[in-house]
């Protein structure tokens, strides 16, 4: 059975994966009358290999919560904000995992305490 598209949701973004929930139910619901079966097991498992977010390990998880509580922080208040999602990702590209992971919660403490002071 072919699907639709995993939705991360948080309480930084939860009005957005509400409305993107409904589209994707909207989506599913036009797949049901035209099913279309996959030509080999291996067709099926390279869609879900391709579909994002899944197999993710937990720094990664853990980045994608950290852009999604930077977007729910305030424009004007985003200067704010301690660490650099650039940079974490350039030392994640170099081999740097703990110091990009250091950088990503410092950007995911700083976007909370912000979020929580409103």
């Amino acid at each position: 059975m072919r699907a639709i598209e995993p939705l991360p949701a948080t309480r930084f973004d939860f009005n957005r994966a509400m409305n993107e929930a409904n589209l994707s139910g909207h989506r599913l619901a036009q797949m049901m009358p035209a099913r279309t079966p996959f030509k080999s097991s291996e067709e099926c498992w390279l869609l879900y290999g391709a579909m994002p977010y899944i197999g993710e390990n937990r720094a990664i998880e853990r980045r994608l919560l950290a852009a999604i509580a930077y977007e729910a922080v305030p424009k004007e208040r985003r200067k704010e904000i301690d660490g650099d999602l650039a940079h974490a990702d350039i030392l994640i590209a170099a081999g740097q995992h703990l110091e990009a992971m250091i950088e990503v919660t410092k950007v995911y403490n700083s976007c909370v305490k912000i979020i929580d002071s409103k």
